[in-house]
């Protein structure tokens, strides 16, 4: 058990048999609490209380912001830091390219 969290994007025009939307994994961390306490205070809607398995649309604004954090942040935190690191910028970098193109993508935690 633990946190397991996800960045997903949608297939356009595909649906599983349950009319769902077909989603795609494109990038995973284990137990990185900073991220999800932060995807908790920015991604969540206001009304939304437990986000344990809900999908979080993304926005492009959302995006830069986080990186924003992480980039004025960088040189302030410890290597062990699991928001401020090179990875999770490169992976939040790549989703606002992403949006950008046009994906939808999802943030997802699993705790």
């Amino acid at each position: 058990m633990g946190l397991d969290q996800y960045i997903f994007k949608k297939i356009e025009g595909k649906f599983k048999d349950d009319g769902s939307e077909e989603i795609e994994k494109i990038h995973y961390w284990r137990k990185n609490y900073e991220l999800n306490d932060w995807a908790c205070w920015n991604f969540c809607p206001d009304h939304m209380f437990d986000f344990n398995c809900q999908r979080l649309e993304l926005e492009e604004h959302l995006v830069e912001s986080l990186i924003k954090h992480i980039i004025y942040n960088v040189d302030k935190s410890s290597e062990d830091s699991g928001l401020i690191s090179r990875e999770v910028l490169e992976t939040f970098i790549d989703c606002r390219e992403r949006i950008k193109s046009g994906e939808t993508l999802y943030y997802l935690a699993w705790w």
